[in-house]
């Protein structure tokens, strides 16, 4: 081989060289934006497993203590009402039970009350939630009565967790 064959080889070689060194350039990027969008999705991924988690925890935890009541019933707001209101009265409309998590269904009363002093009222919701298992206060419309300054007409709706009848 001559001198300038083998210089017209060298050049050869060193384009091929090139060639395969940017094939391999523009693989190694396509490959690592490959790998970065499947590590976004991991770790999106990861964030709504442990967001997950979290919540069935949280959902273990409130079904743990349901559980450790000594009666898993409700008082019933009649009862309730009888105490805080007596001598009013009020209508209290039951709507079907809903079953949640196994084991245990949601309770909602719509309770009426057509006349009260709204002094009363707060009284009343604190006794209703310190309850175990608890009354929720789920909404509350309040309108005046008339022209009779601190009464109104009060339109409650609860919800409490109960033990499903075996």
């Amino acid at each position: 081989m001559t001198a300038p064959d083998s210089k017209l080889a060298l050049r050869w070689v060193s384009a091929v060289i090139i060639v395969i060194a940017v094939a391999l350039a523009f693989n190694a990027v396509n490959t690592l934006l490959d790998l970065s969008r499947r590590l976004k999705e991991y770790v999106g991924y990861s964030i709504d497993v442990r967001e997950e988690e979290k919540a069935d925890a949280s959902s273990a935890a409130a079904i743990r203590m349901f559980e450790e009541l000594p009666d898993p019933h409700p008082v019933p707001l009649a009862d309730l009402l009888k105490k805080s209101f007596s001598g009013d009265k009020f209508e209290i409309v039951e709507k079907p039970a809903d079953p949640t998590v196994e084991g245990w269904q949601t309770l909602r009363r719509e309770v009426t009350l057509p006349e009260i002093q709204l002094a009363r009222l707060g009284a009343f919701l604190g006794v209703v939630v310190t309850q175990r298992p608890p009354w929720r206060l789920v909404s509350c419309r309040i309108a005046s009565s008339g022209p009779q300054g601190g009464t109104a007409r009060v339109s409650l709706t609860f919800d409490a967790m109960e033990k499903t009848p075996q």
